[in-house]
C-alpha cells in the first residue's frame, strides 16, 4: 500500500499550447483534471511544463518551467503536421525529459505525458528506474513502433483505451487506464436548447466538415467551437458550409464549454481518424448530452449505442462492430437518421455512464495502481 503523503511525483507535460483556462487540447486538459485529483489524493507533485502555464490551475503543486512556447517559433497559420513544426516541437519534448531525468533521484515517480511518448522509452535506458509514459496518441508506424518496444523496455506504458493498446499487447510493462474528467466542471442539464454541437480542433481528422454536411441535410441548428489549427482546411472546406443556421463560435475554455455542451441536443463527432479516446465524448455525456459518432477507434468503448447516443458506420470498411448498430445507414445518411432519433436517448443515462466509468477519481485510482507497480519494480 502506498504512503501517498510520502510519494513524490515528477509530471512532465510538454505541449505547443499553454496549460490554461483556454486550453482546448487533450494533453492540457488531461493535466488539469489528473494533477488536481492526484493532489487531492495527497501526493507531492512537481509539474514540469512551459513557463506560460497558468499556475492558478494547480494550487498546492510545485512548478518548474522547462522552456517558453515562444522558443518553438510557431508561426501564424502554420501547418501543425508539417515536418518542420513536428521536428521542432518534438525536440522540446526530448529536451524537457532529459532535464527532468537529471533530477530523477528526487522523485519516486517520473510520469511523462507528451505527444512523443517514445521519448521516455529511449531516454529511460540511461536510468536505473522505470519511468511512466502515457500514450495519448501513437504516431509511430508498425516497424518503428516494434523497434522501440523491442529495444527499449525500461518504461511503463499506459494506454488510454483498449483500442489504442492493440499494437502494444505484447509489451510486458503496460496498463490501460481510461481518461476521466472532473464532473464538477460539467453540470448535468435535463433539457437542452435547440442546437446540435461540435467541439474540437478544426482539423480534417476531427470531422467538422462532415458534421456540417449532416447538419445541412437534416436542416438543424448547429454550432461548432474550436481553434482553427488548419487554416487552408478552414477556408476551403468549412467557411463555404457556414450560414445563419450553421455557425462557428470562438474556442471555449474550461469555464464555458460545460454550458455549451449541456445546452446542446447532441454532439456530432463524425471523426475521420482512429480516435484513441476522445475527451469531448465523456465531457458531453457528463452534461447529459448524447453523442453521435462514427465507428472509428475507441468510440465503441466510450459510447453505448442507443443508450448514450448513436454509433454510425462511416463507410463500407469492415471495422469491429460494423452492421451491429441500431442505425443501419452509413455516413452522412446515418448521421441524419441519428439526429432525427436523438429524442430516444435518456440524458440521465448519459450522465450515469460517465459517473460510473469515466470520473477523474476512477482515472487516478487506475494510475495509483500503476504507480504502486512501478515503485515496487524499482525497489527490486
Amino acid at each position: 500500500m502506498l504512503n501517498k503523503g510520502m510519494i513524490k511525483v515528477a509530471f512532465i507535460s510538454v505541449s505547443h499550447k499553454s496549460i490554461s483556462l483556454v486550453s482546448t487540447g487533450g494533453l492540457e486538459t488531461f493535466a488539469i483534471y489528473y494533477l488536481n485529483q492526484l493532489k487531492r489524493s495527497n501526493y507531492k507533485i512537481t509539474l514540469f511544463a512551459a513557463k506560460e502555464t497558468d499556475l492558478s490551475l494547480f494550487p498546492g503543486i510545485d512548478f518548474v518551467d522547462l522552456f517558453s512556447l515562444a522558443d518553438i517559433q510557431e508561426v501564424k497559420d502554420e501547418d501543425l503536421e508539417s515536418k518542420a513544426f513536428t521536428l521542432n516541437y518534438s525536440m522540446f519534448q526530448y529536451a524537457s525529459l532529459a532535464k527532468v531525468l537529471k533530477r530523477k533521484d528526487e522523485f519516486d515517480i517520473v510520469h511523462f505525458s507528451c505527444a512523443q511518448w517514445y521519448a521516455a522509452s529511449i531516454l529511460s535506458q540511461n536510468t536505473d528506474k522505470l519511468i511512466i509514459s502515457t500514450i495519448h496518441v501513437n504516431n509511430l508506424k508498425e516497424n518503428p513502433l516494434n523497434y522501440v518496444l523491442n529495444n527499449f523496455k525500461k518504461t511503463y506504458l499506459v494506454n488510454i483505451s483498449n483500442f489504442s493498446s492493440i499494437p502494444f499487447s505484447n509489451y510486458e510493462n503496460r496498463e490501460t487506464v481510461y481518461n476521466g474528467i472532473d464532473l464538477n466542471l460539467f453540470p448535468f442539464q435535463v433539457s437542452s436548447d435547440s442546437y446540435f454541437g461540435w467541439l474540437g480542433r478544426i482539423a480534417p481528422a476531427k470531422g467538422l466538415k462532415e458534421a456540417l454536411l449532416a447538419a445541412k441535410k437534416a436542416d438543424i441548428e448547429f454550432t461548432a467551437s474550436g481553434p482553427r489549427d488548419f487554416a487552408e482546411y478552414y477556408q476551403k472546406e468549412i467557411v463555404p458550409l457556414l450560414d445563419n443556421k450553421r455557425k462557428l463560435i470562438y474556442p471555449l475554455d474550461l469555464k464555458t464549454k460545460g454550458k455549451f455542451l449541456s445546452s446542446a441536443k447532441a454532439i456530432l463527432l463524425p471523426i475521420q481518424w482512429e480516435e484513441p479516446f476522445g475527451l469531448v465524448m465523456i465531457e458531453a455525456m457528463a452534461c447529459g448530452t448524447p453523442v453521435i459518432a462514427y465507428n472509428r477507434g475507441s468510440v465503441p468503448e466510450i459510447l453505448r449505442d442507443g443508450l448514450t447516443g448513436f454509433i454510425i458506420d462511416p463507410d463500407d470498411e469492415d471495422r469491429p462492430g460494423k452492421g451491429g448498430w441500431i442505425i443501419k445507414k452509413q455516413g452522412i445518411e446515418g448521421l441524419v437518421e441519428a439526429i432525427k432519433r436523438i429524442g430516444e436517448i435518456d440524458r440521465r443515462a448519459c450522465r450515469e455512464h460517465v459517473e460510473v466509468n469515466f470520473s477523474v477519481e476512477k482515472m487516478v485510482n487506475g494510475y495509483e495502481k500503476v504507480y504502486e507497480t512501478v515503485i515496487g519494480k524499482n525497489k527490486l
